[in-house]
This record gives C-alpha cells, sequence and structure tokens, in this order.
C-alpha cells in the first residue's frame, strides 16, 4: 500500500458552555467584591461572590465538572464529522492551561468517548496562546511517524479552557498589586477539537480531507519578550502552514 505524504485534518468540533458573561458582568463582580475600587458558569452562581478565592485543587474540581464535558461534546461533533469509528482513533493529544490534574482530563476524556485502552494519549499543559498550534504540530508529528511505519493513525486533538473560573483570583491580584490584566475581559471558556488522519487505511465512511497539513515547525526566537507573536492594531498573527484540499 502506498503511503501518504500528508497529514490530513477529516473532522471538526466545537462547544460553548451554555450561559454568556458579557462585559457588564466585570463591573457588577468588581463592585461586589472591592466596594472601594472602582462562562461555564451563570452570573448568579454562588462562586463569583463568596469572600475566599478559589485554591487550584478547588479550581481542578470545576475544570472537572464543566470543562470535560466541553471537551467531550467537542470530541463527539469532531468524530461524528469525520464519520470514523471511535475504535480506530490511535492518538489524542490534548492541551489545557487551566487544569493541572494527574493523570490529565485526557484520560478521563478517553474513558467517557470510549476509545481503545491501548489508546497513545499526550497532554500539553500551561503552554497557553501557542498550546492548540504546539498540540496540532504534536498531533502531526504524532501521525507522520505511523506513515513511515505504514500504520493507519487517526489522532483526536482536543483543547479545552475553564478561564472564567480563575476570574476572581486575578481581580484580587490586580487589586493587590494594582498591576493592569486584561485577561479577564480577553478569554472565556470553551472546547474545540480536530480528527486527523494519516490517509492510510481510509474506511468508506471517513470524509475526504478538509485541510492537508503540508508540515510542521517551531521556532525559538532569541529576543528578549518577543514569543513569537506579532501583534498588529486589530489582530494577533499566529503562523500555521497548510494547504486547502481540492
Amino acid at each position: 500500500m502506498a503511503r501518504s505524504s500528508v497529514v490530513s485534518i477529516v473532522g471538526t468540533g466545537l462547544q460553548y458552555p451554555p450561559h454568556e458573561l458579557g462585559p457588564e458582568f466585570v463591573p457588577k463582580l468588581i463592585s461586589n467584591c472591592y466596594k472601594e475600587n472602582a462562562a461555564v458558569l451563570p452570573a448568579n452562581h454562588s462562586l463569583w461572590f463568596q469572600d475566599n478565592i478559589l485554591t487550584n485543587t478547588e479550581c481542578d474540581d470545576l475544570f472537572k465538572e464543566y470543562g470535560i464535558p466541553l471537551a467531550e461534546d467537542a470530541a463527539r461533533q469532531a468524530i461524528e464529522d469525520w464519520g470514523g469509528n471511535p475504535m480506530d482513533i490511535t492518538h489524542v493529544v490534548a492541551m489545557t492551561c487551566t487544569s493541572t490534574s494527574s493523570p490529565g482530563f485526557d484520560y478521563t476524556l478517553c474513558q467517557r468517548l470510549g476509545f481503545s485502552t491501548h489508546v497513545r494519549r499526550t497532554l500539553l499543559n500551561g503552554i497557553t496562546c501557542a498550546g492548540s498550534v504546539a498540540a496540532l504540530r504534536t498531533a502531526y508529528d504524532l501521525l507522520r511517524g505511523a506513515t513511515q511505519e505504514g500504520e493507519p493513525a487517526r489522532a483526536l486533538l482536543i483543547a479545552t479552557e475553564t478561564i472564567t473560573i480563575y476570574i476572581r483570583g486575578w481581580l484580587e491580584t490586580i487589586a493587590k498589586e494594582a498591576t493592569p490584566n486584561l485577561g479577564p475581559t480577553l478569554f472565556g471558556d470553551g472546547a474545540s477539537a480536530l480528527i486527523l488522519s494519516n490517509a492510510i487505511g481510509v474506511k468508506e465512511s471517513e470524509r475526504e480531507p478538509i485541510w492537508n497539513i503540508r508540515g510542521a515547525q517551531s521556532t525559538l526566537v532569541n529576543r528578549p519578550g518577543c514569543v513569537g507573536t506579532r501583534w498588529l492594531p486589530t489582530v494577533v498573527l499566529a503562523i500555521v502552514l497548510w494547504t486547502p484540499h481540492h
């Protein structure tokens, strides 16, 4: 059997939690907790207005309660979009910066999705804004390795965050240190998923590639304060090498 020269994205999924917190919620939270100063959870949830700041363990418990179901919904969407058998998933690459548990959420997710007990899991943690691109590169490398062995491979790539759980902690730091932080207004909760294929042993039920990934490379930029992104007036640019499938 001829070996494919590319890795393809063949399924996508995206899941947001049911509650919306608009910009007007931040002043409400600030006025309640810091009266002398000018998500996955609804705006009236008791967590927002309790006196104590959540510990990392408590935040992680909330991630397990709310974040893992988000990840499962996004993953199931991607699997349905792909059209293949979940038991044919050979690799899982998971990414988060809002859960620090061990084993990671990928372990529980694989159980909930009914994957093979031999599925190969890779968890990327704490990579922040570059995490999804790093996860895509990792999945690409893993599938290219399977291609070199002449083995069929399908990977679930899943990114999940519950950032809003940490808003109280952020605001507490802002209040105590008087340092600006745009995090509470920029980031929200959600999960996204992709299914990648190395195009070996493709079954009739699997969809045609959406995109073909022709290469992946990371670069260490030897410049103080530079993290490899380019800030423009209206957008942050990240470069990913890809070609549409025709």
